[in-house]
């Protein structure tokens, strides 16, 4: 009989669990077969991620019986990149976590490489050959992230590329979802330590209760469906405060709890392995914030090379969940535990992106900015939930040619996104979506493209008519 749900998961290493390995193992068989257009270093990455995502959600039951959700398991809630890809390797499917844990942290090098060349140089770097960016390109050498879609692609605007990449790189920060004053969905990503992570059937956060009364917590545990994901601190401190003062509470308050507890270990660098894993804390619940949308948006406002901006900060953010590195730092009482986070601070010592952040920080632009990429989740269909593993997939389509069809081969979701914001601007006046843009199902939900085309340009007309973020206004001219 399946356990209760909502009793605490126990279950924290799992490579000698049979029945983890035996779904595992199958659910790869599947997934490993499904046409991406990355080379396959990166398909691993995102397979291990997506396996991940099966294993640890009621998705669990469809793994077996071709999809069709006959089974009853419970699913794993603390599994990690290293079980999955110790399982396969153990296997002989998967190189070693070690290996590829390097190669994710290599690729995250290179891209870090690009951003700091192009401001340490003044010059404009090419996006797609990526492998030594002191030298020249060569068209044999891989595009960045190992993605299909950046062959051939190259930054013309600076200006614009950055505008771009601090949009993504601030779109999931929890200190910029704050600041921008909308009721936005909170949490940190953070290195967490396995080894005190469970005591004998209680989780390591059963504080003193001297600690709990300091900060006002009577009660924090056990939590629904047992994942540190799913708590809302702000429901626990004071439902109505506010998502800044929030914020600074965690930070100050709960956040040294969480190291003092072992369960989030001292500040520092660490490698992800079988104890310390990429882990989730979320400080309030509420919506999130579109990734889809977010390279719309960017493309509207600045341009592709905005749009790419987006585009790799994005990526980087879903391959350093199976990147080598993980750090805890503190700066001015506020701690970052992400890859993008810290770059976003490093990225400040510039002043160009200084005069840049001080100008997004600006509410007149930052609320409407979040406003436009937030998911609603009022909408008829839920928001646009695009992974990279989504952007990436190839689809088979027919495109209309006046009264014909013609067979195109193949499309992925970035290639539907640069055809549509190509002519936006002619859309947008028109009010209507071009007839031959292909509509077929994308993201997790399986909504087709076109209703998103659709539901983006009248949200942007619904905020012109706002006048909160009209199409004529100087923001939307703001890499000129």
């Amino acid at each position: 009989m399946r356990e209760d749900t909502h009793t605490i998961d126990t279950r924290v290493s799992l490579i000698h669990d049979e029945l983890f390995r035996r779904l595992l193992i199958q659910d790869y068989v599947r997934v490993r077969t499904q046409p991406l257009a990355v080379d396959d270093l990166t398909k691993n990455h995102l397979n291990i991620q997506t396996m991940m995502g099966h294993l640890s959600t009621e998705d669990i039951n469809n793994i077996e019986n071709n999809g069709y959700p006959r089974t009853n398991y419970r699913p794993y809630k603390n599994v990690s990149p290293f079980d999955v890809a110790q399982v396969l390797y153990e296997e002989k499917l998967f190189p070693s976590p070690e290996e590829i844990f390097a190669q994710g942290q290599n690729m995250i090098r290179q891209y870090k490489e690009l951003l700091h060349y192009s401001l340490n140089e003044r010059k404009r770097p090419d996006v797609v050959y990526m492998t030594d960016v002191a030298h020249q390109y060569t068209d044999e050498k891989p595009p960045l992230f190992g993605i299909d879609f950046l062959k051939g692609k190259s930054i013309t605007n600076m200006d614009a590329f950055w505008k771009g990449t601090l949009l993504g790189l601030i779109m999931d920060d929890p200190y910029y979802r704050a600041l921008s004053g909308l009721d936005l969905g909170l949490g940190l990503c953070i290195p967490i330590n396995r080894d005190h992570m469970i005591t004998p059937k209680k989780y390591s956060l059963d504080f003193i209760p001297d600690f709990l009364k300091k900060i006002g917590l009577k009660k924090l545990w056990p939590f629904d469906k047992c994942k540190l994901s799913n708590l809302d601190f702000r429901s626990r401190l004071d439902p109505h405060m506010p998502l800044t003062e929030l914020v600074e509470r965690f930070h100050s308050d709960i956040m040294p709890l969480l190291i003092k507890s072992g369960l989030v270990p001292e500040p520092g660098e660490y490698q992800q392995g079988e104890s310390i894993v990429p882990g989730y804390i979320r400080i309030a619940r509420g919506p999130g914030t579109s990734d889809w949308k977010a390279i719309n948006l960017a493309y509207t406002l600045w341009g592709p090379d905005a749009a790419l901006g987006v585009l790799l900060a994005d990526v980087m953010d879903t391959i350093e969940k199976t990147s080598l590195y993980m750090s805890i730092s503190k700066k001015e009482g506020i701690f970052s535990g992400s890859q993008d986070e810290g770059l976003l601070r490093e990225l400040m010592d510039y002043k160009e992106i200084k005069r840049l952040m001080k100008r997004m920080n600006n509410l007149n632009f930052l609320t409407p900015l979040f406003e436009l990429i937030r998911e609603d989740p009022a909408a008829r269909h839920p928001e646009a939930s695009v992974s990279v593993r989504y952007f990436t997939r190839i689809y088979s389509i027919v495109r209309k040619n006046g009264k014909h069809a013609v067979l195109d081969d193949t499309t992925t979701v970035y290639e539907e996104i640069w055809r549509f914001m190509g002519d936006f601007k002619d859309q947008y006046w028109n009010g209507k979506v071009r007839p031959d843009l292909v509509d077929f199902n994308i993201g997790y939900e399986c909504t087709g493209s076109r209703w998103y085309y659709d539901r983006y340009m009248k949200l942007v007309r619904a905020l012109e008519q706002n006048r909160e973020f009209p199409y004529h206004n100087k923001m939307w001219a703001l890499a000129s």
